[in-house]
């Protein structure tokens, strides 16, 4: 039986977790009105690492990752109740509550001329997560943004740097069209203005 980590937050972030790795060993998984992270690593955490470290680690890979497809993403949280083999583990302790409102994406299916279903397109998400396994930078940016409190400009800058270091300098950005010169001096500006102690812009 994989340990069930199970976690607290809002219902509309644990479902876009559901929803973000829908297949793999990694995923959030609803049983009944929980939520769960399952993962071998929780399983079998590495030397030195106690299982719920383990799962802090990828939880906070996992909201970093959800913020980057859905920036209104509200990081979730674990909740310290594990399920295994060895029964419960159980901590209680305090949980803020929010009242928050979404209006639904109805669902698109699209059929054939012959009346049959086109299947949708695998999702890129359990592909992505996966990577930061293998790409410290990458993992490091997901947990950067993964934090439970609002991202701000500096960790938006930070993020930024660690991207531009692992590409080796900013002009690989151009190159590779992820961004304009125009946005990259729009963005760095901003975070400038921003670093000003009484500074109130929203990234």
């Amino acid at each position: 039986m994989a340990m069930k980590a199970w976690l607290t937050g809002h219902e509309f972030d644990l479902q876009d977790l559901v929803e973000l790795l829908p297949s793999g060993d990694v995923r959030v998984v609803q049983e009944g009105n929980g939520y769960y992270l399952t993962a071998p690593e929780i399983d079998n955490p590495p030397e030195g690492m106690a299982f719920h470290d383990a799962a802090a680690r990828l939880i906070t890979r996992f909201n970093g990752l959800a913020r980057v497809k859905n920036p209104s993403f509200q990081p979730v949280a674990l909740s310290d109740e594990y399920t295994g083999e060895e029964g419960d583990h159980i901590v209680v302790r305090a949980v803020s509550l929010q009242s928050r409102a979404r209006l639904g994406t109805p669902a698109v299916t699209v059929t054939r001329p012959d009346g049959t279903t086109v299947p949708d397109s695998p999702s890129p998400w359990p592909d992505r997560f996966a990577a930061a396994a293998s790409h410290p930078d990458f993992a490091e940016a997901l947990e950067v943004l993964g934090k439970p409190n609002p991202v701000w400009w500096s960790d938006l800058y930070w993020v930024f740097e660690i991207i531009c270091d692992a590409i080796s300098g900013r002009d690989k950005l151009y190159e590779f069209d992820w961004a304009t010169r125009t946005e990259v001096s729009s963005f760095t500006g901003s975070a400038q203005k921003a670093r000003h102690a009484r500074s109130s812009a929203a990234p």
